[in-house]
């Protein structure tokens, strides 16, 4: 079975500075900051945020990863889209059709 490093996948999405001990942080991908409160722990193939409180492994970056593109180019095409009267304005039917 082949290993996937999450050090190494991370770093596809994020700037991971090395702070010893097989520990890495970085600005959280999910959410945004200016301090970095997103670690990478090496040894133990996980990662944490303590911003959005936000953890585990390889996967579950994947999977939240897969999320946070979905979202954004779902909300993108809603910018092509004119908004149906009755709705409130703008936000407020991309937030509707968001929750669906």
């Amino acid at each position: 079975m082949m290993s996937i490093d999450i050090v190494d996948i991370v770093s596809e999405y994020s700037d991971l500075v090395d702070k010893g001990n097989d520990r890495y942080a970085c600005l959280c991908p999910f959410h945004e900051e200016v301090t970095p409160s997103f670690v990478v722990n090496k040894n133990k193939q996980s990662f944490f945020c303590f911003g959005c409180e936000t953890g585990g492994n390889v996967d579950t970056f994947l999977i939240k990863m897969l999320q946070k593109i979905s979202t954004t180019l779902y909300r993108n095409s809603l910018d092509s889209v004119e908004t149906p009267k009755g709705y409130g304005g703008r936000e407020s039917w991309i937030n509707k059709s968001m929750k669906s």
